[in-house]
């Protein structure tokens, strides 16, 4: 009986100590969250920082959590590992990108204190995939999102391929995902009014053509829908500036006067 009356009270100091606990996080050290994208939804953890020599001392899925004290760099000079206390008693390394801050992670857009961002998406023209892992070779498509929705920005994540870089969301439906970064743009940089733009002022001067320019859906003659001819002297607000898709043309980020959002050439355009 004694026994049991001891479990018990080590089981209760154990829920009070996670309940008072649980928020803290400085130095590095706190409670994290298991958030794995490779593998898809759990984790394992390690007797070493090492997937090759280490032994492997379980499975811990997505939502689980665990109490990081230490960042340790792998052995194989790859991948980095945190040294962690588990809430069953086990201690070992866990891979650093499987883990999440805990007071980072979101469940309910509208109480997520992360900066909006607006999609704005250029490739494909007018709407961006949402996926389950920051790759669209391997990520699962979790849903299509079209150019002005508002999604959250939780943290920014290498691509896997090493070619593109991700922001992980959460939308307003509060489904948590990945989204190509390069479709994303904040909400204060955002506008749909030229008049309350406070973009610089520039105006049309090409050459070649010479007299006028057009105005593209993204940021290239030849996969951009022509938006409509500009003449010399119209005036826009250059938002953003961008480099071309052909790799030989850089592009501006524009509004016009008439609140039409579109890309020119930088070379038609000068300071106003």
């Amino acid at each position: 009986m004694k026994k049991m009356w001891k479990s018990i009270a080590a089981l209760l100091l154990a829920l009070t100590t996670l309940l008072t606990v649980l928020p803290a996080y400085a130095g590095g050290q706190g409670w994290y969250v298991v958030e794995s994208t490779s593998p898809y939804g759990y984790c394992y953890l390690y007797s070493k920082p090492s997937d090759n020599t280490g032994r492997n001392l379980g499975r811990y899925d997505n939502g689980e959590l665990v109490y990081v004290w230490e960042y340790y760099g792998g052995q194989e000079g790859k991948w980095n590992y945190c040294y962690v206390e588990t809430q069953d008693g086990k201690w070992g390394y866990i891979h650093d990108y499987s883990l999440t801050p805990y007071h980072q992670t979101a469940t309910d857009y509208a109480s997520c204190t992360a900066p909006q961002y607006v999609v704005y998406s250029t490739d494909p023209y007018g709407y961006c995939y949402l996926y389950s892992e920051p790759s669209d070779i391997n990520g699962i498509n979790l849903g299509r999102y079209n150019n002005y929705e508002i999604v959250k920005v939780l943290d920014y994540w290498g691509g896997q391929q090493g070619k593109w870089n991700y922001c992980k969301v959460i939308t307003q439906k509060n489904k948590v995902g990945y989204i190509h970064d390069y479709a994303l743009v904040p909400i204060d940089q955002m506008v749909f009014d030229y008049a309350s733009c406070n973009a610089p002022v520039y105006y049309v001067y090409s050459t070649d053509p010479y007299g006028y320019c057009y105005l593209y859906s993204e940021p290239s003659d030849n996969t951009g829908i022509n938006l409509g001819r500009y003449e010399n002297y119209a005036k826009v607000k250059v938002i953003d500036y961008y480099g071309g898709q052909e790799g030989k043309w850089n592009y501006c980020l524009v509004i016009t006067q008439k609140n039409k959002l579109g890309y020119m050439h930088d070379y038609v355009l000068k300071p106003y």
